[in-house]
């Protein structure tokens, strides 16, 4: 049962051509402000680019181990020079990847169940919903994003060998199968997640009259070759970070501190992707939290899921295995892993792996020729719903200003999104709305002193020529934070120069800054030491600003604020100060 190109290459050329199409506005969005500006500053900073520093950076800490993503941006580099539009570009490629892989998925299924029927339209159906559902748009536009698109190829990729090894029993199918598991999980971690949906795809029985228990030495093989597939990714992480992110180990302890607390939370979390999936709309970048009622309607809906499980087919089975997939995003609900506790890209796998048994499960339902010609309209009328609104939403993603005010209307309560959008406004010379992003961030309800929209708000002061106003605020922010908050002394210290180079007594402003600076230094506010040593300097006094600025070398642990302190000390006279 081999797959032959020239039977389907209509349709897959369709499929290709509408996806890309669909998602070509893409093609020139904007970098975006929310992590893409950040992650492409520091590649560009980057030169000892190897295989060794991508698979074993060496670094203390470490949140995720992906070095699949690495790769494909040293790729970037090597043949674009980090170009915009060609990173797009491998986004949409990598998105019509998985689309054809759904096809080859879902008809492979048809073969297995002998369906010829079905064989007709539920791969190009199956295809086509996944191709342009709205929920994709995030990993495709957000070039951060390309996590799920590789994480997805190796998850397809090896449903389709699994499957194929159902069909023809080659062992170099489950080879090929392993090789794609490692392969998503070097992309994206939550591809582990899969490796109960391949036990159970090749566990399930093809048909009622083969026993359940066949084939179980070699099941009983593939689970134990996935383990250790799973061991190999853990051993990897662990040799390329010498300790995890202290989020993760908070996560852990704060699940087991309050069991039922956590149970409640992943409930929440279960409904409302479930409710996403089937009904996605409204769209938002940033979540950050949903309606408790999602607890009640995801009673219901396990004992559904658990139900669909129970009937043990390869439908079944190819349903759950998507529905799993989602699992890992439980842990970002806890808001202590992501940016957001919520995000519709952790379902670009599970709709990759859902859509196909849901569209079979339906035309189940539509045995009537009546209701099968309804299905087929509903059908019709879905697709040209879902296309509409992934266009319109890639419009939205084309410029900052649009996706922010977007997420900032939905989420009015977000402080860095508000930030963001702000920054946008500023940078348009839009000052008033941006004022107004800044004082609505800085009314969100905050655990404590949050001063980032303060800082904002004192830069905007300080952009109108308005001076005093800026100072006074940024010498609150300061008291505020106990001179701990390094954003604040690094954006006082920028402004502070310009602000008393306009007064007729500029000397006097320099020894209030730095009489304020240094009324706050400690081995608890090392930041204000770093703007005290800048503001020393500024009065003449090297030597004072060199010992302020090697005790905090001493003293701190933070890279940003060595690195800071580092580039402030080679400024002094005499520049071979022996920091080794």
């Amino acid at each position: 049962m081999n797959f032959n190109f020239y039977q389907h290459k209509y349709k897959l050329g369709f499929l290709l051509i509408t996806t890309f199409l669909v998602f070509s506005p893409t093609l020139t969005a904007e970098i975006c402000k929310v992590d893409d500006s950040i992650v492409l500053g520091n590649l560009k900073q980057i030169d000892n680019w190897s295989l060794l520093n991508i698979f074993s950076p060496g670094n203390e800490h470490g949140s995720y181990y992906r070095p699949l993503i690495m790769l494909f941006y040293w790729m970037d580099m090597a043949m674009f020079e980090f170009n915009t539009v060609f990173m797009h570009t491998v986004n949409i490629l990598l998105h019509l990847c998985n689309v054809s892989l759904v096809y080859l998925v879902a008809n492979q299924i048809t073969l297995l169940l002998k369906q010829p029927l079905k064989k007709d339209w539920l791969p190009f159906w199956s295809a086509l919903v996944f191709a342009v559902h709205p929920l994709t748009t995030e990993s495709i536009a957000w070039l951060s994003g390309r996590t799920d698109l590789l994480a997805c190829i190796g998850v397809l990729s090896c449903s389709w060998f699994l499957l194929k090894y159902r069909s023809d029993r080659r062992l170099r199918y489950l080879v090929l199968a392993g090789m794609a598991f490692f392969f998503g999980a070097l992309g994206k971690e939550t591809t582990l997640a899969f490796l109960p949906g391949a036990v159970m795809l090749l566990c399930v029985p093809l048909h009622s009259s083969v026993k359940k228990l066949a084939y179980w030495k070699t099941n009983v093989a593939v689970a134990a070759t996935g383990s250790l597939l799973v061991w190999c990714v853990v051993l990897l992480r662990q040799q390329a970070f010498s300790s995890d992110a202290p989020r993760f180990d908070r996560t852990i302890l704060f699940i087991f501190n309050d069991l039922p607390y956590a149970a409640m939370v992943c409930l929440r979390a279960f409904g409302f992707y479930i409710k996403k999936l089937f009904v996605p709309w409204p769209l938002n970048f940033a979540i950050v939290e949903v309606d408790p009622i999602y607890e009640l309607a995801a009673i219901p809906l396990v004992l559904l899921f658990l139900y669909i499980l129970s009937r043990w087919t390869l439908v079944s089975a190819m349903f759950c295995s998507g529905v799993l997939m989602f699992f890992p995003a439980f842990l970002a609900a806890f808001h202590q892993v992501a940016w957001t506790p919520y995000a519709e890209r952790y379902l670009y796998l599970s709709m990759a792996l859902i859509i196909c048994p849901l569209l079979y499960y339906l035309s189940e339902l539509c045995k009537h020729p009546i209701e099968k010609k309804v299905g087929k309209i509903a059908l019709v009328a879905l697709v040209v719903l879902l296309t509409v609104t992934t266009i319109q939403r890639t419009f939205v993603w084309q410029t900052n200003e649009r996706l922010l005010a977007d997420v900032a209307r939905k989420s009015p309560v977000f402080v860095p999104i508000l930030v963001a959008y702000g920054h946008v406004l500023v940078s348009d010379g839009n000052y008033f709305e941006a004022f107004r992003q800044f004082l609505q961030a800085k009314k969100a309800p905050t655990l404590g002193y949050n001063p980032v929209p303060d800082i904002a708000i004192a830069n905007v002061y300080f952009l109108k020529g308005e001076y005093e106003r800026s100072e006074s605020l940024f010498c609150e922010i300061l008291k505020q934070t106990e001179g701990q908050s390094l954003n604040a002394v690094k954006a006082y210290t920028v402004v502070f120069e310009q602000i008393y180079s306009d007064r007729s007594e500029p000397q006097q402003g320099v020894d209030d800054a730095y009489e304020l600076l240094q009324g706050l230094c400690g081995e608890e506010s090392l930041p204000a030491c770093f703007g005290a040593g800048i503001v020393a300097f500024r009065k003449g006094e090297g030597i004072v600003a060199r010992d302020l600025l090697e005790y905090v070398i001493e003293y701190t642990e933070d890279k940003t604020l060595i690195s800071m302190t580092e580039d402030e000390l080679k400024r002094l006279p005499g520049a071979n100060h022996g920091l080794d």
